[in-house]
């Protein structure tokens, strides 16, 4: 899985369509652009920037350990749950998420 900035996704879209607008043929006697082609581009700009900001967003995956006690029950470092010991050598928190990394 991939996460990316919903802020990064915004700007490249900003720029795009500043790019597209700014390329818009121009009419050589006056160096006008079609200005309601450029507003309906600026209005789908805004439309997508918003659609983006409504779409859900997941929080950035913990990485944690499986930590062993005393009685040698082991459990995930992020939320300390012991789950069944058939998720011991999981990649992931079945409870929580958290990536498996340390030892």
């Amino acid at each position: 899985m991939e996460l990316i900035s919903r802020d990064d996704v915004i700007e490249a879209i900003k720029l795009y369509f500043t790019d597209i607008i700014s390329n818009m043929p121009c009419d050589n006697k006056h160096n006008i652009i079609d200005t309601a082609l450029a507003e309906n581009y600026l209005e789908a700009n805004k439309g997508l920037i918003g659609k983006i900001r409504e779409l859900p967003t997941i929080e950035e995956r913990k990485e944690g350990m499986w930590i062993f006690d005393e009685k040698g029950y082991f459990f995930c470092s992020e939320c300390k749950v012991k789950p069944n010991s058939q998720y011991a050598t999981t990649d992931y928190c079945p409870n929580c998420g958290a990536k498996m990394v340390g030892e």
